[in-house]
């Protein structure tokens, strides 16, 4: 069942949907396209993930609040972000964009990568990285400039046969699989404001390579496999991929490929996110050898203790310290890292994801997460004296030093992982 609803976000209100259940999956269209433009895809999608789908500000059903003004990707990634924050809370996000809807998808994950866990990026035309710009940002501003002086239908052949093909965004209504034909008349009024106002502030803008290159574990780039012959769709993707570094995948038709192969375009992404409900299901990774590893205390009983309880679902939090990380230089951990859970033999025995990872001081520690530990602590006093015993112990303090002691103010890594698989 699908449901509808409105989000007020400033400047406009945004029409979004949703249906299935599990992990949240948020649909970003491109182009003059709205949430329709996936309706071939979204129920496939459900059957493994709660989809959301909208309505991006200013067009079809996301009326702005004001007058229409040049859009910035900026702004429509924060949209994004409201939309994850309603609709997933307390866990990133899996996010697929389309066309202009991949440079919302790519802004959202350099300016909020907490909130996303795995973003797929389909074609966005980004002229900025192509070896040679200057043609299409020249196509781009002639389109807009020929719908201010002979109209929509001119403006959109110019479009189709500037970048060859036939495939572009603008194909006509008549074109679009029937599953989404609902949406054409939507889409069709929808073009004047793309065009006028989308079309070429998205296209030039500017990709955030430092905050892309600090999300590049959790990005693919896709292009379409008929889009070949369109280096301005696929060249972006292909380069971003490079600079970042970041994969490259290759999906079914074209840019509108969700529209043309929707079951294999649905079946293509949903190998691509790795979205598994099915813990027993085959590892997300091909080789669970090559992930890094996830240590729960020291070998001995109570590693044992804590991995049979990640095992049976007891343990989803875990706290570390913020000075072990320092000493041994490794990063903080990010929602959307995953690791090989080792037990006392070294075998690798479960994969688990980072859904939320908080730095605390030690005396914010909440109840939750304390109980969610799966400890047996059913208070943060009785949690902390447990824990302190741990950290006061020979293992750690022969790590960080035989003086080594936790107050209130020790900063803590307060982590909450679900489990993908387990041996």
């Amino acid at each position: 069942m699908t449901t509808a609803a409105t989000l007020p976000v400033p400047g406009a209100t945004l029409h979004h949907e949703r249906r299935g259940s599990g992990p949240v999956l948020l649909l970003i269209p491109g182009g003059a396209g709205d949430a329709g433009l996936f309706e071939g895809i979204a129920d496939l999608l459900a059957a493994h993930c709660t989809v959301v789908s909208y309505d991006q500000r200013g067009l079809s059903r996301s009326p702005l609040d004001g007058p229409p003004a040049d859009q910035s990707a900026e702004v429509w990634a924060d949209d994004a972000r409201r939309l994850l924050d309603l609709h997933s809370p307390d866990a990133p996000a899996y996010v697929l964009g389309t066309s202009s809807g991949a440079i919302t998808a790519l802004m959202l994950a350099a300016r909020h990568p907490d909130r996303v866990r795995r973003v797929v990026a389909h074609e966005p035309p980004l002229t900025a990285l192509l070896a040679d710009p200057a043609p299409a940002t020249a196509l781009y501003a002639e389109v807009r400039d020929l719908h201010r002086t002979a109209g929509v239908g001119p403006a959109m052949a110019r479009f189709a046969e500037g970048l060859g093909g036939g495939r572009a965004e603008a194909s006509a209504p008549t074109e679009l699989a029937p599953a989404i034909r609902e949406m054409a008349t939507r889409m069709h009024a929808n073009l004047p404001y793309f065009l006028e106002h989308v079309l070429v502030p998205f296209t030039s803008s500017a990709p955030d390579l430092p905050g892309l290159r600090a999300a590049a574990d959790r990005l693919v780039l896709a292009v379409g496999r008929d889009s070949a012959d369109q280096p301005a769709l696929t060249g972006p993707a292909r380069r971003l991929a490079e600079l970042l570094p970041a994969p490259v995948a290759e999906f079914p038709g074209g840019h509108l490929g969700c529209t043309t192969h929707p079951a294999e375009f649905a079946a293509r992404l949903l190998a691509v996110l790795d979205v598994l409900d099915d813990p027993s299901a085959p590892a997300p990774s091909a080789d669970i050898d090559a992930l890094p590893v996830f240590e729960f205390a020291f070998p001995g009983p109570l590693r044992d203790q804590l991995v049979g309880a990640v095992r049976s679902g007891a343990k989803t939090t875990t706290t570390g310290l913020a000075a072990d990380y320092a000493t041994t230089g490794d990063p903080l951990p990010r929602p959307g890292h995953r690791a090989a859970v080792i037990d006392s033999a070294g075998r690798r025995v479960a994969v688990i994801e980072l859904t939320e990872v908080r730095v605390l001081r030690l005396a914010d520690v909440d109840l939750r997460h304390a109980v969610d530990e799966g400890e047996g602590d059913e208070t943060v006093a009785q949690w902390r004296t447990n824990h302190e015993s741990f950290w006061h112990g020979p293992e750690v303090r022969a790590e960080l030093g035989p003086d080594f002691t936790v107050d209130d103010d020790t900063e803590v890594v307060a982590q909450r992982f679900r489990v993908l698989w387990q041996a």
